[in-house]
């Protein structure tokens, strides 16, 4: 709601078309980044009407498009992604429980913040029909497992060695922190989840 009163609100004040297209670009693209495209869907297609620069008009037709894919109702994108103790672990694995995923890495301080957060909830839940999924986009694998150790995660610990993994790419997860929802049956329930520090009484009332 605030992204689309910010948008009604720019529309009137910047009659220079070029400065409410600038605006409003880096303010669309950081709502994608973080929080998907729910809720801002008529903006979206609006601004996408009347944009002049091509080349920022793909680039954000393109970025939409992706997020359309994980809308809540689709099925989630399968993934494969090594452990921590090497071992392959698919999303398919968790079919029938709740699927919680943090995605994060070392070197993002809001991450790192929530770590003791993700420790408590998947502790509370974990005799609920609910698996807590933890991936790193870190390259370097002692940075990861320090961090895994540190905050004792009980978590299924994964490790994507960057941001160019296909998880990223069918996830659109390139900021961090980004947390995900999958349902048991495999269908995206919230592609830009609230963080573990926020989210525990939606989950309790889901399972």
């Amino acid at each position: 709601k605030e992204l689309n009163d910010k948008y009604t609100l720019a529309k009137e004040i910047f009659t220079e078309r070029e400065i409410f297209e600038n605006i409003m670009f880096r303010e669309i693209n950081s709502q994608i980044n973080f929080n998907g495209i729910d809720g801002i869907d008529s903006i979206c297609d609006d601004f996408l009407t009347i944009m002049k620069d091509k080349g920022r008009k793909d680039y954000l037709t393109e970025k939409y498009n992706n997020w359309s894919k994980l809308a809540t109702g689709k099925k989630a994108p399968e993934f494969e992604i090594i452990d921590n103790n090497g071992n392959i672990v698919k999303l398919s694995d968790f079919l029938g429980k709740f699927v919680y995923i943090d995605c994060w890495s070392s070197f993002c301080g809001p991450c790192i913040s929530e770590m003791p957060e993700m420790k408590k909830l998947s502790d509370e839940l974990k005799n609920e029909n609910i698996i807590f999924v933890s991936i790193s986009a870190d390259n370097d694998k002692e940075k990861w497992l320090s961090k895994i150790k540190e905050f004792e995660l009980n978590t299924i610990n994964l490790c994507t060695e960057g941001a160019t993994h296909k998880f990223n790419d069918d996830y659109n997860a390139k900021a961090f922190p980004r947390y995900i929802l999958i349902d048991d049956k495999g269908f995206s329930s919230d592609a830009a989840a609230e963080k573990p520090s926020v989210i525990r009484e939606e989950l309790k009332q889901l399972l």
